[in-house]
């Protein structure tokens, strides 16, 4: 093995080789690119049809003036902007696809006589290779491009026809939630034994496109159930299971398959050849998303309040195995838009008009690196929508996002220290063995500084690397790059730098191995002014039933050896001197800071040393706040919070502030639906409240209880 640090040419301004031929290295997203460098060989080839795989990038772009570089003012420009585009996706249906979504926004907006502010971002899918480039076949494309998500495997199918439609339910708020392995069926969720309190559900997937003749090709991200759907299922099939193999006939959880070609082969078996082990066995009794809907809107069958309707979105396979948040940004934005379009679309007033009406949106999910102060991808677009459809509806109908803030306290992920000048500081970031999945580190700091990083890898030579400017330095195993770092400038502030590491065991390219071990990562302050670093280690370990995959990397250094007053282990960081710590551990995506964007922390009912749970995150030292917090723990000898499983009458435990968020979901429609706004502070226990709101747990803590039909778990003393 012949270990080697190579600098790419920062003049050429582009990645060399073949990964991203039309990426700057200041515009490339580090996530995506290094995904194709670490691709598995299966996303070459088709292995059920012999055929090499189509490959397609989502493209989150808005929308400019055809005059280049223009933004968009007025309803002329939105209009030629839009009517361009399509015209482009009509003669060129190779180079250029659209969601669903995208379709309706950019012919709604080619008619439109005002702006709509909220219509000029959206999604489109371009060819490998081709996502960053803003020209077709010399045709200038009016977008700008904001981010490049992850290569996805498609397929060509026929789309079935729309089926016919319930009366639009009237109702005043709706409980939404995006999330996987959602039990839709469960009686959990029915008015009725045979009727569904679910408008809408999404199961996403992977895309299939449709094309016609002289018209944008469209893409079909999964599949879209309304009720008339559901309730057809739940008459024509008297086992649950039997239902759900109807949707996902080739017996593979949780991934829509409609159709099969006429030579019997499933072209969106594809995913599955990305990660065979993300595989979850058919039927399996804890469902995630079925436990935090339960926890949102669940009640006994028909007991549900009046006007009580729920949305929901299924997150494809990929997107939520991949714990780093790579693939998660492109499905969460498809099913918020899509949400909010239902929660516009798919009501009626008394009268039996369409109407918009309030909803909370429940999304239990998270990551753990980013710039953490509401300038990220995904918390600002998130934020953006909320805003926006807030501000087109006035007062009396209510958009909110509740999120968890993350588990992080105690997995040693993240660091933060201030160097004066000529100071310098070392962590070791341990890359675990037989970790199958990619690594990823995140280092901010200044825009300018004067600072250097060396990384000594466990095994071969150590570099240094100059934080001015933009470039990648790469890691070399002979000719395999084994190791990328991406310098690049965040805002008019902040600079990020990404270290991406290949997975320390690697069956599919065995020559593209990361040696497991200490990385030492020191930084060095050469300039005059003081420099505050912050340094957080990615989430890439494996989430609940899915099979061993991802093994959790961690920060260390020699002052992280205090007891843990709670656990009685050896591994706190000390508070006072070292830079390893437990503040600021907040998952990015929750880092908003916005309004109508609800943190949730974890705690303990009782019992316990103290009342955060032990997991849950700390916002101390961001610009951000935790809101409040809900019981995810009932005691240490009753862990995890009860609700139903993925089938109707079983029991699934989950822990986590994945569960704290949605029972302040449910206290939030509550409220809404009793009186047209919220106010956290009225849902608190007052003896549970803090007069400033602590950095775990908020402003308090939510009373404890039991969903309405559950069986007591434990008798209350």
């Amino acid at each position: 093995m012949t270990y080697t640090w190579q600098e790419q040419d920062a003049d050429e301004g582009h990645l060399r080789g073949p990964t991203n031929p039309s990426a700057t290295i200041a515009g490339v997203d580090p996530y995506e690119d290094w995904d194709k460098v670490t691709r598995p060989s299966s996303m070459a080839m088709n292995q059920d049809s012999g055929q090499p795989l189509r490959l397609m990038q989502p493209v989150y772009v808005e929308l400019m003036s055809v005059r280049p570089g223009k933004p968009i003012h007025t309803a002329q420009d939105a209009s030629a902007a839009a009517q361009k585009l399509l015209d482009i996706c009509s003669e060129s249906p190779e180079w250029i696809a659209l969601p669903d979504e995208t379709a309706v926004c950019l012919t709604n907006l080619s008619t439109a006589l005002k702006v709509d502010e909220a219509s000029l971002r959206f999604f489109v899918f371009r060819p490998e290779n081709e996502a960053y480039n803003t020209v077709i076949l010399r045709d200038k494309l009016p977008y700008r491009v904001l981010r490049v998500g992850l290569v996805i495997p498609f397929a060509e199918q026929a789309r079935p026809g729309p089926p016919a439609l319930r009366s639009p339910p009237v109702a005043t708020v709706a409980t939404a939630i995006i999330d996987d392995q959602i039990g839709f069926l469960n009686e959990r969720f029915r008015a009725t034994e045979d009727t569904t309190r679910i408008t809408r559900v999404w199961l996403q997937g992977m895309p299939t496109f449709q094309k016609v003749s002289g018209k944008p090709t469209v893409a079909d991200v999964g599949r879209e159930l309304k009720p008339d759907e559901i309730d057809a299922l739940l008459k024509s099939c008297p086992f649950e299971d039997e239902a759900y193999r109807e949707i996902y006939p080739f017996g593979v959880p949780f991934i829509p398959s409609e159709s099969v070609t006429a030579s019997g082969i499933d072209f969106r078996t594809a995913q599955d050849l990305l990660d065979p082990t993300f595989i979850r066995p058919f039927g399996f009794q804890a469902g995630h998303g079925t436990h935090v809907l339960d926890l949102a809107a669940g009640y006994p069958c028909g007991t549900a309040p009046g006007e009580r309707p729920i949305l929901a979105v299924q997150l494809p396979k990929l997107a939520a195995a991949e714990t780093s948040g790579a693939r998660l940004d492109l499905f969460v934005l498809l099913g918020l838009t899509r949400i909010l379009h239902w929660a516009d679309t798919a009501f009626h007033d008394k009268s039996g008009n369409v109407t918009p009406i309030s909803v909370v949106v429940n999304i239990s999910y998270g990551f753990l690196a980013g710039p953490k102060d509401g300038s990220g991808f995904l918390e600002r677009e998130i934020a953006r929508l909320v805003r926006l459809r807030n501000q087109r509806n006035g007062r009396t109908i209510k958009t909110v996002v509740v999120m968890p803030s993350g588990n992080g306290y105690r997995d040693r992920t993240r660091a933060r220290m201030t160097l004066s000048k000529d100071q310098f500081e070392t962590v070791l970031l341990r890359l675990q063995p037989e970790d199958r999945s990619v690594s990823f580190v995140e280092i901010w700091t200044s825009r300018k500084p004067t600072l250097t990083l060396t990384i000594a890898p466990p095994i071969g030579p150590a570099v240094t690397i100059p934080l001015r400017g933009t470039g990648v330095w790469d890691w070399m195993d002979g000719p395999t790059v084994i190791g990328r770092v991406y310098v690049q400038d965040h805002d008019n502030t902040r600079r990020r730098v990404v270290i991406a590491l290949a997975p320390t065991i690697n069956h599919d390219r065995p020559a593209t191995t990361a040696p497991n071990g200490a990385y030492g990562l020191t930084l060095l302050n050469t300039g005059g002014d003081d420099l505050t670093v912050d340094i957080d280690v990615q989430r890439d370990d494996t989430p609940s039933t899915f099979r061993q995959y991802g093994r959790q990397s961690y920060l260390d250094h020699p002052r992280v050896d205090l007891i843990d007053p709670e656990t009685f282990d050896s591994v706190m960081p000390d508070p006072d001197d070292c830079p390893v710590t437990r503040s600021g551990t907040m998952s990015a995506m929750a880092t908003s800071g916005a309004k109508d964007f609800v943190v949730v922390g974890g705690a303990f009912d009782r019992h316990a040393y103290e009342k955060a749970a032990l997991y849950s995150a700390s916002s101390g030292g961001l610009p951000c706040e935790i809101d409040l917090s809900a019981v995810s723990e009932e005691t240490r000898a009753h862990p995890g919070r009860l609700a139903t499983g993925l089938f109707s009458g079983s029991t699934a435990i989950f822990m986590g502030t994945s569960a704290a968020a949605p029972q302040v979901t449910r206290a939030i429609v509550e409220q809404i639906a009793a009186g047209g706004d919220y106010d956290l502070s009225a849902t608190l226990d007052p003896a549970e409240s803090f007069p400033g709101k602590d950095e775990r747990l908020g402003a308090g803590i939510l009373p404890f209880l039991q969903e309405p039909g559950r069986v007591a778990r434990r008798d209350e003393l």
